[in-house]
Parts: C-alpha cells; structure tokens; sequence
C-alpha cells in the first residue's frame, strides 16, 4: 500500500478550521480567504475574487475547497497557470499550499493556513510546515528551527516540544528531535534557555543548534523578500509593469537583474506574449546585429534562408537587453531607430517591418560614465532607462543571505529528490559574515555544494573554503563548560597558552565521547588541526569514547 502523500497527511490535521488565502500580486493587490465551496476569479464585480484586469475574462477560473483545493480555468481566452503550467479549460488542478497561480497577466500566491500538529511529524511534513510558516507573509518575526542532538535515547517528545512551545515537531531518528518555535529571536532564545534549564533538571545530555527563517515582509511569486529595500524595489518594478515604459535595470554580476526583469514581464500586460533574453556581451558585433534585426536570404555568406530577428520574435512581448553597455556604438543606432520607430529592418532588407516590444535593459556597468566619455549614445540611454531600478549587492542586504540559502537548498533538494538539510548555527554566523562577490549566484553555488557533502545539518566545513576561512565558527554544545581566562602564573604574568589549549581540548574530546569530529567542530577548528593539536600536546588520539 502506497504511504499518503505528506501534504494529504498534513490538511487531514488541518482539517478544522484550516483556511487557504490567495494574495494577488503585480499593481492590484488584494487578499482574499477561500472558504469551503466554489470562490471565482474574474473581471466581473460580482466575482468573489474580482480583478479589474484587461486581461482576464469575466469569469475566469474556479478555486473550489473541499478535502482539498483545487482551481480550474473556466475557458478564459488568456489562459490559467500553475507554477508555471498552462491548464487545460474546465479540468481542475490540486493546489499544494505554497502554489504560484496565473490569471492572465495577474499573479498570486495561494498558501494554506494549518493546525498544529499534535504528534511528532515526519521529516516531509516538518519541512513542509516550516515552507508554509515561512512564506505565508502572514506575520513578520522570525522563525527557529531548533535541532537537539541527544547524547542517549528515548526521545523525549512530549517534554521538550512543552518547553520550546513548538509548533511542529520531527524526531529525525532515535536521538534527533528537530522543533518549530515562533515568537522571533528574543522568544526563540527564551524558549531554548527554558529547554536548558530542563535538560539540566532532567540530567539529559543534548546539543542544541537554531536555524533562524526570517518571515518575508512580501511574498513575490514566491522570491525571497526581507530586507526593506528590496521590498521597494520590488513595489515599484510592479508600478513600472504596468505600464509600457522602458526600464533599466544596475546592478553587479549576479544580484539578480534578470528574475527582475522576468518579473516585469509577468507582472505586465505583456505577459501572454513572449520573455525574449539576448546577452549582448556573447555575441559578436556581426551575429548580434543579424541576431536582433534578423537578415534576408543571401545577405551574406551562409544566409541560405531568411530569418526573423529577436525583436520580431518579442513582437507583444518583452525583451531583456542583458549587459547592453557591451553594445558597439553602430549598433546602438539601429537599437535607437528601432525604439523610435517602433520598426526594425532585416540585413540585407530594404522593407522595414513593425514591431511592437516593451524593452528591458541590464547592466553591471555605470552607463553614465559610458556617456561622458562617449562609449555609450547619450540619446539611446535616456530612451532605455525611461525608469531605473538599482540592485543592491548581497552584502548590503544580510538580512536575506539564510532564507535565500534555505530557498536554494529546497530547490536543489527537489530536483536531487532528497531531503533539505538544515543550516546549523555556525552555518548561518559563516554566511552572513561572508562578503559574496560572487553575489546571489556565488551563494547558490555555494548551498548547492553544501548539500552534496551534507547529512541532515550543514555545518561549516561543508561550505567551500573561501568562504570557511573568511570567519571563524564558533559551536555552542549544551553543558560544555565556559572557556577560562588564562591563569594568573607566580610574578603576576599568565600561564603558558599552551596549557589552555590542551585543556581546552582535553574538555571537547571528553564533552563529545572522544569524537574527534564533533570536537573539532566544538572548538571553531578543522579536524586536521586538531590533529596536529593531539600531536602538539602527546594526546593519544581516541579510539572509542571516553569515560
């Protein structure tokens, strides 16, 4: 017999009382609660999802709420998605609590409510409450996911989830217990203080590591939004997607002008039509000319047949110019004909053929630097940055590096189809301390990499060496006892440091049963290191648990 699916295992809990809210996106924003029944979403005031959008048709698509969710396109002539899946008319689709839905050019974010659990989840379904918790948008505060690693079993459950007030509760395997705790950093670290003074009474042995998810202040298509910048940024590129306006977007490599850009696109009028992406740095002047403006049969050497360029691909649609600044000037001035003309002509044509395109340029360049200096058209640049968007770099905004890291993990989970490990404390205090000039993409690349070497927890010796060594981890196991000051030596000096490390070391070693690794971990140091302390202090290394 089949196991259940964890989301059905997880809306049977939620049963009573569970509710699903549709937040929609873009210039009309609204939120609205589905209740149980038939709710449709339309153009017509006396839908109960109305939405004024050209767009979208009168009556548009269905939600319909039962033991499950579902929507259904009713026949509109724009089409409905789900996460990006066309749906065919009349034929209802499950909505999974976390769905990104498309009404024509509308977006919206559908999420479900839930009940807590009673009784101890399983590592799916923990994972899919912490998702829901977490990008719901419907309070701000962050979330703590506390993992307790204890040092004998049973588990106990019940007791521990008392103390933490837990939301939801996971028992990982016969020693790990993972644990949901609302009420931000201050609550969380209360919570986790009350745990310790119980371990204590209770002559339990764990250690303990908090994951911090910050709740959006936004939900947008389903991005990670937390700092109050970004937030801004985001408001006003779903302003200028309403309109027809050129926009330019700066930012350095990897800040991820191109999501915004695609944001655009979806948010806009323009999103039935096509999302056309040309880098105008990989092509030669040559190719990109033929490339944007298509050629004519014989226009030179290898033209056997006439071809449409990009422009004329994007026709009702939007085009993104990536790195526009590498533009040679000469073709600057046919790009400049084009958006005044709102023509283009094919190489080696003569007939100029209509083109109706909303533009969307990036670039990591200052352009108006460009301009001075007369690498760049003063009148092609105020053409294409009819609005600007600046994005910041990764380092500006902290707030945003660990839930963009968890983001990442569960994707890459997803395509591996393996569970997401957590980040780990020190994890966490690694990433954020990291300056990423690599950026989003750097921080992507680095989770992804992570995850390969990683069990159920990241730690910081999973992470890629550049950016382990740019700070120093540092392990708080429960009931390890403080690090001393260095002794007061006989004429007023301090003893020998040496001294202190071996203590140190000696006191990991037997906190952690001779483990070597998780002393080490303990300690902010490599396993390698510690090896060379063993040999530096003549301490045998350990070949079973100390006593």
């Amino acid at each position: 017999m089949a196991e259940p699916d964890d989301t059905d295992v997880i809306a049977e809990r939620a049963a009573d009382g569970a509710a699903w809210r549709v937040d929609v996106l873009g210039p009309i924003r609204s939120a609205h609660t589905l209740r149980a029944g038939r709710s449709v979403v339309g153009r017509s005031p006396t839908a109960a999802i109305a939405v004024a959008h050209d767009s979208i048709s009168r009556e548009h698509a269905a939600f319909e709420v039962g033991a499950e969710a579902t929507i259904a396109d009713l026949g509109s002539r724009n089409g409905t998605f789900v996460d990006g899946r066309r749906l065919a008319p009349h034929v209802p689709c499950r909505l999974r609590g976390d769905s990104v839905v498309r009404v024509g050019a509308v977006a919206m974010v559908v999420t479900q409510a839930h009940a807590r659990p009673e009784q101890s989840l399983t590592r799916h379904q923990f994972d899919e409450v912490v998702r829901r918790e977490t990008t719901a948008a419907r309070r701000e505060g962050e979330l703590g996911v506390v993992m307790l690693r204890f040092a004998t079993g049973p588990l106990p459950i019940e007791d521990a989830a008392a103390c933490l007030g837990a939301l939801a509760v996971a028992a990982i395997s016969d020693r790990e217990l993972y644990a949901l705790v609302d009420g931000g950093v201050a609550g969380v670290e209360q919570r986790v203080a009350e745990l310790r003074r119980w371990l204590d009474a209770n002559r339990h042995e764990a250690r303990i590591h908090v994951e911090y998810h910050p709740r959006p202040r936004e939900a947008v298509a389903g991005r990670v939004v937390v700092d109050p910048v970004m937030a801004q940024l985001h408001m006003e590129a779903a302003r200028f997607a309403a309109g027809s306006i050129s926009v330019l977007i700066v930012g350095e490599t990897g800040v991820g002008k191109e999501v915004f850009a695609e944001a655009i696109w979806l948010a806009s009028p323009r999103a039935t039509g096509r999302f056309v992406r040309v880098n105008c740095a990989a092509l030669t002047e040559s190719l990109l000319e033929s490339e944007l403006f298509g050629h004519e049969r014989g226009a030179f050497s290898g033209a056997l047949t006439a071809k449409a360029g990009l422009l004329e691909e994007a026709s009702g649609g939007t085009l993104l110019l990536d790195e526009i600044g590498e533009l040679s000037l000469a073709a600057q001035a046919k790009l400049l004909r084009c958006l005044e003309d709102k023509q283009v002509t094919r190489v080696g044509g003569l007939k100029p053929r209509p083109v109706d395109v909303r533009f969307v340029a990036a670039t990591n360049r200052r352009l108006e630097a460009d301009v001075e200096r007369g690498a760049f058209r003063r009148d092609l640049y105020f053409r294409l940055a009819g609005a600007v968007l600046e994005i910041p770099a990764l380092r500006t905004r902290r707030a945003e590096i660990i839930p963009l890291a968890r983001a990442f993990l569960t994707v890459a989970a997803q395509e591996l189809d393996v569970e997401a490990p957590l980040l780990s404390l020190e994890s966490t205090r690694v990433l954020e301390s990291y300056a990423w000039p690599g950026n989003i993409r750097e921080l992507r690349n680095a989770v992804g990499r992570a995850m390969l070497l990683a069990d159920h927890v990241i730690e910081p010796r999973h992470l890629p060496p550049a950016i382990r060594d740019a700070a120093v981890p540092h392990s708080e196991p429960h009931r390890a006892p403080p690090p001393t000051a260095p002794a007061s030596a006989p004429g007023g000096g301090t003893a020998d440091p040496r001294s202190d490390e071996r203590d140190r070391l000696l006191r990991a070693l037997a906190d952690h049963g001779g483990n070597q690794t998780e002393a080490a971990a303990a300690l902010g140091i490599s396993r390698v290191t510690l090896a060379k302390w063993l040999v530096k202090h003549a301490i045998p290394r350990p070949r079973k648990k100390l006593r």
